[in-house]
Order: C-alpha cells, then sequence, then structure tokens
C-alpha cells in the first residue's frame, strides 16, 4: 500500500505551509495576468472549510460527490475537501463550460443517473440550473462553495489502497460516458511513475489550462507537479479557447519548465495564433511540452516546434506521450529531451497489420513514438481476433496495459462492478517496435474495407491538408456498404461558406487527396458548415456521433455534397475487384 495523494499533500503543507503551490491567472490585459496566488495552507484551510460542510451534508466515507464548478479555488478546495474525509469526488463540468444550458443537462444526465451521489457541490449558476432542470433529487444536499463559512476539517480518514478515491468519467467521444474508479494506490502509482518520467522537482513550474474535470488537468496539471514539489500556474479553459496566445504567454512569463495539452491545442498555436501574440515571448525554459489525450499529429508537431522556434523552444522539448483514464492517465512516456521520434512505414502493409518500415515519401506514414511503458507497468500487443494472441514487434493489434495505475472497474449504477481488472484492453491500436509504444488510432473507429484496416486520424489529417478544411475539423469513418459487399469511407469536414462551385472543388479535392495519401476514396465527401461536428467537454471530436447523425439524416441541415456519380462507379468497380481478391485468398487458403 502507497501513501495516499491526499496524505501527501497534508503532509506538504504541514512542512511548507507558506510554499505557493498553484497560481490562478486570469487575463487582465491583452498581454497581462491577474496572478492569485494560493499556498498550501490556504489550500489545506479551505478544504478543511468544504469537508465539514460536506460532513454536515450527510456525506460519509466511500460516499459519491459531484464537483461542478469552474477551474479556480473552489475546485481546488472542493475536490481536497471530499478527498479528507474519504469521500468520493467525481469532477464534472460546470455551466461555464457550455454554450448552451441544454448541452450542459445533456452532458450530466446519464453522469448523475449512474453516479448516484449522496451530494453537489457547485456554483451559484451552475447550482441554480440544477436545480430548475430537474436533474437531480430535490432532497439531494446541494452545496454552493461561496456561501460556507470557515470551518475546521472534520475527522476523516482518507481513502487508501484498494479503495475508491475518485471517479473520472470517460468524455464520451466512443459512446456514453464511463466512471472509472481509481484507487488510492492507482492514483499513487500513476502520480509516481508521472514523477520519475519527467524528473519532477522544486524547481519546475508547471502551465496548464486544461478543465480539472478532465484527467489531464487534474492529475497531469496539478495533483502530480505539486505533489512532487513543483509549482503550478492554472489558466481557465475559457482563457485558451477565447485567445489560444494566452497560453504560450503565460508559458514565456512564468518562465514554465513544463507544460500539457492535447494535440489539437498545440496545432491552434502553430496555425491560428497571429505573430503579433507571440512577438517578444520567451520560451527557452521549457524543458518538456507534453502532448497527450489524443493521437499525436506528426505534422502539428512539426509545425509547433517551427514556429515557436524563434521564441527559444527547442524542438527536444516537445514531448508526446499516451494515456487514458482506465489507467488514471500515463500509460508510456519517452525520454525527456528526445522530441519527436517518428517511425516511416509502408501505409499498404499497416492497412495488412504489419508495420514495415521505408524512407519518407509516397507510401509512407509516419507514426509518433509515445516511448516505453512507464515505471511498474507493461504494454503488450495483441491479436483483435477473440483469442488474442500476444504479437511480436512491428505487428498491429490492440494495445494491453497492466500495472498498479489500472484502474480495477467501471463504477456502474447503484452498484461498482467488481468484476477486477488485470489487464486492460485499451481499445486502440498500436504496435511495439524496439521497447517503444506507437498508437496507430481507435479499435472501433478502423475503417475496415476488404480486409484491409485504415487509420481515421491518417484519413483526417490528409483531408485537412487541403487549403479550405479546418484543421482539426474533420471525421472520418466507415459505413456498411451493400454494393460493395464491405464498408466505404465517409469523411465530413468543416468549411466556411463559399459558392457551390467552390464547394464542389473542395469536396472533389478532398476525394483525391485522400485517395492518393491513403489508398483508399471515400465514397462520400461531406462539407459542413463550422460547428456542425459535435465534441466532447475536452475539446475531442465526436466520430461516433458524427457517424449516427450522418446515417440518420441528421446532418440534412448543413452544407453537404457528394461526390459525382463517377466516383460512385469507380467505387462499385474497385468492389469487384475486392470480392475477386477474397475469393482468391480463399481458395490458396
Amino acid at each position: 500500500m502507497r501513501d495516499s495523494i491526499t496524505a501527501r499533500l497534508l503532509d506538504r503543507a504541514a512542512r511548507e505551509p507558506d510554499r505557493v503551490a498553484v497560481h490562478l491567472l486570469r487575463s487582465a490585459a491583452r498581454s497581462s495576468f491577474r496572478d492569485e496566488p494560493v499556498t498550501m495552507r490556504e489550500w489545506i484551510h479551505g478544504a478543511g472549510t468544504c469537508a465539514a460542510a460536506l460532513a454536515r451534508s450527510g456525506l460519509r466515507r466511500g460516499d459519491r460527490v459531484l464537483l461542478c464548478v469552474p477551474t479556480g479555488r473552489a475546485f481546488l478546495e472542493g475536490f481536497l475537501g471530499a478527498c479528507m474525509i474519504g469521500a468520493v469526488p467525481v469532477p464534472l463540468p460546470s455551466l461555464d463550460g457550455f454554450a448552451r444550458p441544454t448541452a450542459f443537462v445533456n452532458r450530466l444526465t446519464s453522469v448523475v443517473r449512474d453516479a448516484a451521489p449522496s451530494a453537489v457541490f457547485a456554483d451559484r449558476r451552475t447550482a441554480a440550473h440544477l436545480r430548475r432542470s430537474g436533474l437531480l433529487d430535490p432532497t439531494l444536499p446541494l452545496i454552493e462553495p461561496r456561501s460556507l463559512e470557515r470551518a475546521d476539517a472534520p475527522e476523516g480518514q482518507p481513502a487508501r489502497g484498494d479503495e475508491p478515491n475518485l471517479i473520472q468519467y470517460t468524455s464520451g467521444s466512443t459512446g456514453t460516458p464511463r466512471g472509472v474508479v481509481i484507487t488510492a494506490d492507482n492514483l499513487a502509482a500513476n502520480v509516481d511513475a508521472m514523477g520519475k518520467a519527467l524528473q519532477l522537482n522544486a524547481d519546475d513550474r508547471v502551465v496548464s489550462w486544461l478543465p480539472m474535470y478532465h484527467d489531464m488537468g487534474l492529475i497531469g496539471g496539478l495533483l502530480a507537479p505539486v505533489v512532487h514539489g513543483a509549482t503550478c500556474w492554472i489558466l481557465s479553459p475559457l482563457e485558451f479557447m477565447l485567445r489560444p496566445a494566452s497560453w504560450m504567454q503565460a508559458v514565456s512569463d512564468t518562465r514554465a519548465t513544463l507544460t500539457v495539452a492535447p494535440n489539437f491545442a498545440y496545432g491552434l498555436v502553430a496555425r491560428k495564433v497571429v505573430d503579433e501574440d507571440l512577438r517578444g515571448l520567451d520560451l527557452s525554459a521549457l524543458r518538456a511540452a507534453i502532448n497527450g489525450a489524443e493521437p499525436v499529429d506528426p505534422g502539428i508537431a512539426e509545425a509547433f516546434s517551427r514556429r515557436l522556434a524563434p521564441m527559444g523552444l527547442r524542438a527536444s522539448s516537445y514531448f508526446p506521450v499516451y494515456g487514458l483514464a482506465e489507467c488514471t492517465l500515463s500509460v508510456a512516456f519517452p525520454p525527456l529531451g528526445r522530441g519527436v521520434k517518428l517511425d516511416h512505414v509502408r501505409r499498404e502493409d499497416l492497412a495488412s497489420g504489419r508495420a514495415v518500415p521505408m524512407e519518407p515519401g509516397p507510401g509512407s506514414m509516419a507514426v509518433v513514438s509515445v516511448g516505453p511503458a512507464i515505471d511498474g507497468h507493461e504494454v503488450s500487443i495483441v491479436s483483435v481476433t477473440p483469442d488474442h494472441t500476444p504479437l511480436s514487434d512491428r505487428q498491429v493489434g490492440q494495445i494491453w496495459v497492466r500495472g498498479p495505475s489500472v484502474s480495477p472497474w467501471y463504477f456502474e449504477k447503484h452498484h461498482a462492478q467488481r468484476e477486477r481488472r488485470t489487464s486492460l484492453r485499451t481499445g486502440d491500436v498500436g504496435y511495439l517496435a524496439d521497447g517503444e509504444l506507437y498508437v496507430v488510432d481507435r479499435l472501433k473507429d478502423l475503417v475496415i474495407v476488404a480486409g484491409r484496416s485504415y487509420s481515421p486520424s491518417d484519413i483526417e489529417r490528409a483531408a485537412e491538408q487541403v487549403e479550405g478544411v479546418r484543421v482539426g475539423r474533420s471525421v472520418a469513418f466507415g459505413v456498411a456498404d451493400a454494393d460493395l459487399g464491405t464498408e466505404s469511407l465517409v469523411v465530413l469536414a468543416e468549411v466556411q461558406p463559399r459558392s457551390p462551385e467552390e464547394l464542389v472543388a473542395l469536396a472533389e479535392s478532398v476525394r483525391e487527396t485522400v485517395a492518393e495519401q491513403v489508398g483508399l476514396s471515400p465514397k462520400d465527401v461531406c462539407l459542413l458548415k463550422p460547428g456542425s461536428l459535435a465534441r466532447t467537454s475536452s475539446g475531442k471530436l465526436m466520430r461516433r456521433d458524427a457517424r449516427e447523425r450522418y446515417l440518420g439524416g441528421g446532418l440534412a441541415g448543413a452544407e453537404a455534397l457528394r461526390p459525382k456519380l463517377p466516383v460512385r462507379l469507380v467505387d462499385a468497380a474497385r468492389g469487384v475487384l475486392f470480392r475477386f481478391m477474397a475469393r482468391r485468398r480463399a481458395s490458396e487458403d
């Protein structure tokens, strides 16, 4: 049994009560921030007040409490306060994170029903909306942080060992959000492994804008750094979304040594931030720009490093990682200071399940290494067939993980699913080479045509190379095709409004570019108005939602174009060829 993260935070507060652990940043002007420092003493005292309020509401050890407050002091104190009395915090978005209240209710509906909370900790605006929505049982205690009076923390025993420490609901990018139970030992093991991989220490300064209800924001941007003695500067997600340059400005102003964000954020900075907002920045102190939570695009990595090199950013600081909520957060980290390592493989062979190296050029695909498994953990590749046969180096299959960070179960409605996991079947596809992991895509998202598997991320990157397609705003998926007897490829892409003639030409360019680069011609290319594609609360595009809306006609209101008849004829001809090849392979077997 490891010392819990809660115990370590309390210990740090006892040793360094006046040490500033967190700086909460808010924009005061276009080029400056208002800084609210929070010392360890202040954090613990505020958490004690929240713990007392939660206890008075009847919350007991092991009970679940929903945390629906924006990034800020209230979240810090509410989260730790729940942990101090052994309750189980369930971090969720607040109303501030949604443009429409209906989207907020839709996001929380399944979670509230599943989590069966004993209390809700929410800011005033969110609390008022929750009451009006009818989402909560009227008898459920609803605690507003601003209404609390100073109180000492009650006696309590934080979670330890195999006891649940928090429940992290998945983003829902591949379906209904599921509650991942993170035990005290899971959390401690992952924080320890991250600390070792990143060599976290008291001299580190970490900048994050990620939401606290996201595991990467909560654990990677807050808990792991603070436990290892570092200091955190935290921007609200809204600050970043309104002005992406504020992230790099904060890194420069604080002389940050580490920062953390998903792939799309690096793309925004590389391609959308204007030169004026980057002028005068100094990023030379940054030793790790951590990129995770979604597939790492090698093109974005190169563009980000090149764009910010004049500001002192070292290419060696780019740090692509792999993780998921079911392993607490982190699974694989590369060596520090190496930068991006690419494996150029033959696309044609990758579709058949083999990662065959080749020189960069036509027919090749660059896959980013996310390094070896973190300390104390093991990554293996197994076949996607029911027998789950272990695969050797450079064979493509499903990624499995073993180790102390692996969540034992999902939380199910009104009871915990106690069938304990020993190996985590991630649902992601990749391969190992020389001890390092290369992630290709989500297993459920693969487009399978005539027995060959195509990565939707690879297809989307190809589509987004076409001028006019919004970067990070396309999805690719397969749909059953009775004519072909296999799946056909569909590409949806957001574009700015333009004339019908231009849209026709743009759709054709997308089709041709995808066919040329990936070797698969889309049967359908839909060009959509900006904002048509749904995202999760953490910014991930929802491929499954897009596919369901496409099949159900839910995209009819957006501008959509389909390829002309000749493309369908070509696809039909290819279908005949696919069936012929399949029969030939069967006869050879």
